[in-house]
């Protein structure tokens, strides 16, 4: 999952980690699809990491936007994914 954030006029790369989040309509983070996975633990352990390192700059994250599963506003999700 590529995480990209703007600072004044330029967009920059943040993190790149080896899994993926869904999205649900409630909206609702939820850890990849196990299908999807070659290690779901491992990747919601990514996810509440990358959650924790993006805290310092919640005030900056307007959205998470996945590839097949929607968008989200804000980091308060990805704050509150617990995994499993």
């Amino acid at each position: 999952m590529r995480v990209l954030f703007r600072t004044a006029d330029e967009v920059c790369l943040k993190k790149v980690v080896g899994d993926s989040l869904q999205i649900k309509s409630n909206p609702h983070i939820t850890g990849p699809y196990v299908i999807f996975s070659m290690d779901r633990t491992q990747g919601e352990v990514s996810l509440r990491h990358l959650g924790q390192e993006l805290e310092p700059h919640a005030a900056e994250v307007r959205f998470i936007a996945t590839g097949h599963t929607g968008t989200v506003a804000g980091l308060k999700p990805l704050l509150s994914f617990g995994g499993s």
